[in-house]
């Protein structure tokens, strides 16, 4: 009776070990998982045994052993990329010695990505002075991601406080518009949602010319016209919102650039031409100043006045007579011709349409008479004076 027990005893455990485990594994994923079932940490992977699971067995991408956990624990996942993790359960044992039965092997896929993506932004080469845009400047930004990684999901920007664009892809182009100092701002980011560092480029643009006016100094004559050139001074001001005045430029009776010299101009109806450049290459269209100088006076004779008296006696003026006057000026022109009746003012012609004269009543007696002469510019002359003999009659 004890050998036929002790014999379906051990025909009982050889049955036993003979047969497959009933068992499994349960796996989990613990880390900071981003886009793409990316994650963008370290990952723990934590493995158990299920029903007669002793021991589960662990590779990374069909390798060598590298774990062997008992029941339940935990392998720490930091590659970068795409690991493969080998598992197969284990079923021990143990009577009169040991023996393993194995389950079927398994795997799950992690991807790790924890590093920012890359870039670089270029510009258009500008089309104005010292790094200036004088029109719409492009800019380009390109993504890269560092291999193996999750790669290139998208590039946003933004100018200034404006809104953010996002574009798809690892490479991309805007323009940028408007007189201003842009503050542009680019960036990158990876599948797995890693961003990189904002990197703000300045792009300058002033397509704008400066504006420039000219202070000239209070004409010494009358109407605008010099009579000195010599305190003749000019004073530019030049004045630009974006990029600021590079320089003026000033020319007397030519395009600037060129000299100003009012001295050696002499006489004439001058004209003062100037304009601008800012910093970013513009230049305005030439403006003009007159500059008139008047250096001589007019010339002006008296008309004789009555008639003739024999024996170089004074002229007779019978009744009312007309005063008259030749005058002229080469530069400004002849404004006005004032008669004067001793050294009193009869009347003044403006009218030089029909020549230079005023009535005059002359009382009786003898009377002296002469005309003054004034050009626009301010400056007269004298004619002689004629002695003339009033009978006061009509």
């Amino acid at each position: 009776m004890r050998r036929k027990l002790l014999l379906a005893f051990l025909t009982t455990v050889m049955l036993m070990v003979g047969q497959p485990a009933s068992a499994g594994v349960n796996v989990s994923l613990n880390g900071f998982l981003g886009g793409g079932g990316w994650y963008r940490s370290n990952v723990s992977v934590f493995l158990s045994c299920t029903g007669t699971c002793d021991e589960i067995e662990v590779r990374f991408n069909n390798g060598p052993l590298a774990a062997i956990i008992h029941g339940s624990g935990s392998v720490s996942l930091g590659m970068q990329g795409i690991t493969t993790v080998n598992y197969q359960e284990v079923d021990v044992f143990c009577f009169f010695g040991c023996s393993r039965t194995y389950g079927p092997p398994q795997s799950i896929v992690v991807k790790i990505d924890t590093f920012a993506p890359g870039g670089a932004v270029s510009l258009s080469p500008p089309d104005g002075s010292n790094g200036w845009y004088r029109s719409a400047a492009t800019v380009s930004r390109s993504c890269t991601d560092l291999s193996p990684g999750s790669g290139c999901q998208s590039i946003s920007w933004r100018v200034g406080a404006g809104p953010t664009t996002v574009v798809p892809g690892a490479q991309m182009s805007f323009q940028v518009t408007g007189d201003a100092a842009h503050s542009v701002v680019t960036s990158s980011t990876d599948v797995a949602g890693n961003n990189s560092p904002p990197v703000t480029t300045i792009v300058r643009i002033d397509g704008t010319a400066p504006a420039t006016t000219v202070s000239m100094s209070p004409p010494d004559g009358a109407n605008g016209w010099y009579l000195d050139p010599s305190h003749i001074t000019h004073l530019p001001s030049c004045s630009d919102a974006t990029s600021g005045c590079a320089s003026t430029h000033s020319a007397l009776n030519a395009a600037p650039p060129g000299s100003v010299d009012f001295i050696a101009a002499g006489e004439g109806m001058h004209s003062l031409n100037y304009k601008s450049f800012d910093v970013a290459g513009n230049d305005e269209a030439v403006k003009s100043t007159p500059v008139n100088i008047d250096l001589q006076p007019p010339s002006v004779s008296l008309d004789p006045v009555g008639l003739e008296a024999p024996l170089g006696l004074p002229r007779v003026a019978v009744g009312a007579q007309m005063l008259s006057a030749q005058a002229s000026d080469s530069m400004s022109g002849v404004g006005s011709v004032t008669f004067y009746s001793d050294n009193l003012p009869v009347g003044t012609d403006t009218d030089r349409s029909d020549g230079w004269s005023v009535p005059w009543t002359p009382s009786m007696g003898t009377h002296n008479v002469h005309a003054v002469a004034q050009d626009i510019a301010g400056r007269t002359a004298l004619s002689a004076s004629s002695t003339v003999y009033a009978t006061g009659l009509p």
